[in-house]
C-alpha cells in the first residue's frame, strides 16, 4: 500500500465528530499517542491548516490532500476553494473504515473524491486526464509519517510525468510549429550542436562549469564564481548577471512564448549599461524565432519533441538528439557540461522556491513586466510568478528529481557555488572551440517537409490537434515574411 509503513492501532476515545480518534503508533518498540484533531476546536484547526496551504496550491486546477481524519480539512477546503478539484487519500485503514461505517465518507464525497488505495486514485487521475497534481500532507499525518509527502509524490510522479510531454505538446504544438516555420523563413541555415571532438575531453584539466538560474539568491551565489569559470545562464538570469558585471559564456533559451522578450529586453539594457558583450545563445527550433536578433550567434539542439523527431528522419539525421526529462534549462546545462567534460556542475539561483514571496532575482524580465502593470491599486507582489512558493511544489520536485537522474547518467554531480574557490579554476577553455556545430541549409528542411514520408509523419500530429491544413497555413505565412 502507498503510505502506511508503520503499524497503527486506532483507539476510539470519544464519538466523532467531537474528537474522532486517539491513535498509538508502534514503531521500533516506541509508542506515541496523539489526537488526529484538536480536542477543543477541530474546525478552527482545519481553518488554520487550509490557510497554511501554499498559495500556489490554491491556484492549481487540482490537488491531493493526504490524511483527512474525520474530514474537517475537506469541508474547509470545499467552502473556500470553488475552482479546484479536490482529491483526498486516507492512508490509515481503520480511519477509512470508520468513515464508511458512519456514512461520513458519503457526505464528504460531495466535496471531494476520497480514496484509501493509491492505485484507485491513480486510475481516477488517468480517467480525469489530470496532468499536474500538488500533494499536501496534513500536519498530524506529517508528524506520524515523516516521509509521507516524499512517498506520495514518488508514487504519483511517474504517472503524472509520463503525461506531461503529451499534455505540453498538445497545448503548445501550434506555437512550436509556428516558431519553427518562422525560424526557417528568417534564416538561410541553422547551426546545430553536434558534440565535441572527443566527448568528455577538453584539454588536460576539467573545466569549471556554472549554471545560473534566476532564483532569489542568484547574485549572492554568483559573486562567488571565480574568474575562468564557464558560465551558462538561463535567459531570465541574463539581465541581473550582466548588471552585476558578470560576463556570460552561453545563454540558454527554450521558452516559446512572447514573455521571453521581457527578459531579453532587460538583458540588452544591462549589457549596454555595463558595456559588456552579449553572449551566444543555445535554443531549439521551438524557441522564439527572433533569437538571432538579440544575440550575436545562435545555436540550436535537436530535441525529442514531435517536429524535431520528424526532421530527425531527414535533414537532422546526423544531429544527436538531446533528451531533457526535467523539461527545464537545467537539463540542457547538464548536456553542455557533459560535452565539455565536466564532472561537476555548479549551480547559482537554482533553489526552485521563493523566499518571503520573492520568486526571482531583482532585475529580471518578470520585474519589468510587473512594473508595466504596477498601479496604485496593484502592487508588484500581486504580479509575482505563481510557479514558485516557499515550499517546493510537485512540478519543481519532478524537475529536480529528473535532473538528478540525468546527472547520474552523465556522471555529473551538482554542487553549490558556495563551494567554489579560485584554486578550482586554473584555466578556461574556449567554449566554441570545444563544442562543434553543423549548419543545416533551411532549403533542405523545406524540401524534406514536402516529401511523402514527411507528410505521412506530420499526419500523426493530428492527435495533438494540429492538422496538415494548419501546417500549410504556417508555411504560406512564413513565405510572406
Amino acid at each position: 500500500m502507498l503510505i502506511c509503513p508503520l503499524e497503527i492501532e486506532l483507539i476510539q476515545r470519544s464519538k466523532p465528530p467531537s474528537n474522532f480518534s486517539y491513535i498509538r503508533e508502534t514503531h521500533e518498540g516506541v509508542n506515541q499517542e496523539g489526537f488526529l484533531h484538536s480536542r477543543r476546536d477541530p474546525i478552527a484547526e482545519a481553518r488554520r491548516i487550509v490557510q497554511d496551504i501554499p498559495d500556489s496550491l490554491h491556484r492549481n486546477a487540482s490537488f491531493l490532500i493526504v490524511g483527512i481524519g474525520w474530514g474537517y480539512v475537506i469541508e474547509e477546503l470545499a467552502s473556500n476553494i470553488h475552482s479546484s478539484l479536490i482529491f483526498a487519500l486516507e492512508p490509515i485503514p481503520q480511519v477509512f473504515q470508520s468513515l464508511e461505517k458512519t456514512g461520513r465518507l458519503q457526505e464528504l464525497s460531495k466535496r471531494g473524491l476520497i480514496f484509501h488505495h493509491a492505485e484507485n486514485l491513480q486510475k481516477q487521475l488517468r480517467e480525469e486526464q489530470i496532468h499536474t497534481l500538488d500533494v499536501f500532507v496534513t500536519p498530524v499525518y506529517k508528524r506520524l509519517f515523516p516521509d509521507l509527502a516524499d512517498r506520495a509524490f514518488s508514487f504519483f510522479q511517474n504517472d503524472v510525468a509520463s503525461q506531461v510531454d503529451r499534455a505540453s505538446s498538445k497545448h503548445f504544438l501550434r506555437q512550436w510549429t509556428r516558431n519553427a516555420y518562422r525560424l526557417t523563413a528568417s534564416q538561410k541555415e541553422i547551426s546545430f550542436v553536434i558534440g565535441t571532438g572527443k566527448e568528455g575531453s577538453i584539454g588536460s584539466e576539467e573545466p569549471l562549469v556554472v549554471y545560473c538560474g534566476s532564483g532569489p539568491r542568484l547574485l549572492e551565489e554568483a559573486r562567488k564564481i571565480p574568474k575562468g569559470a564557464l558560465i551558462l545562464s538561463s535567459d531570465t538570469a541574463l539581465a541581473p548577471l550582466l548588471s552585476e558585471g558578470i560576463e556570460v559564456d552561453l545563454a540558454l533559451s527554450i521558452d516559446s512564448g512572447r514573455g521571453t522578450i521581457f527578459h531579453l529586453s532587460a538583458m540588452l539594457q544591462a549589457a549596454e549599461r555595463r558595456g559588456l558583450s552579449k553572449p551566444p545563445v543555445l535554443g531549439w527550433t521551438g524557441s522564439i524565432p527572433s533569437l538571432s536578433q538579440w544575440f550575436p550567434k545562435t545555436y540550436y539542439y535537436r530535441s525529442t519533441l514531435p517536429l524535431d523527431q520528424i526532421l530527425g528522419e531527414g535533414p537532422l539525421q546526423s544531429i544527436p538528439e538531446w533528451k531533457n526529462p526535467s523539461r527545464n534549462l537545467l537539463g540542457i546545462a547538464l548536456q553542455i557540461g557533459f560535452l565539455l567534460g565536466s564532472k561537476r556542475l555548479y549551480l547559482a539561483g537554482c533553489s526552485f522556491v521563493s523566499e518571503k514571496g520573492i520568486a526571482h532575482e531583482r532585475g529580471t524580465g518578470h520585474q519589468t513586466y510587473a512594473l508595466s502593470l504596477h498601479t496604485r491599486k496593484f502592487s508588484l507582489e500581486m504580479h509575482t510568478s505563481s510557479a514558485y512558493s516557499d515550499e517546493m511544489n510537485p512540478k519543481n520536485r519532478m524537475i529536480c528529481s529528473e535532473a538528478q537522474k540525468t546527472a547520474r547518467l552523465l556522471g555529473i554531480q551538482f554542487r553549490n557555488c558556495s563551494e567554489l574557490n579560485e584554486k578550482e579554476c586554473a584555466h578556461k577553455p574556449s567554449l566554441w572551440k570545444a563544442i562543434r556545430s553543423l549548419s543545416i541549409p533551411v532549403q533542405e528542411v523545406h524540401t524534406y517537409l514536402d516529401t511523402a514520408t514527411a507528410k505521412q509523419n506530420l499526419k500523426q500530429l493530428e492527435s495533438f490537434g494540429l492538422n496538415l491544413k494548419t501546417i500549410k497555413k504556417y508555411r504560406k505565412m512564413t513565405e510572406k515574411l
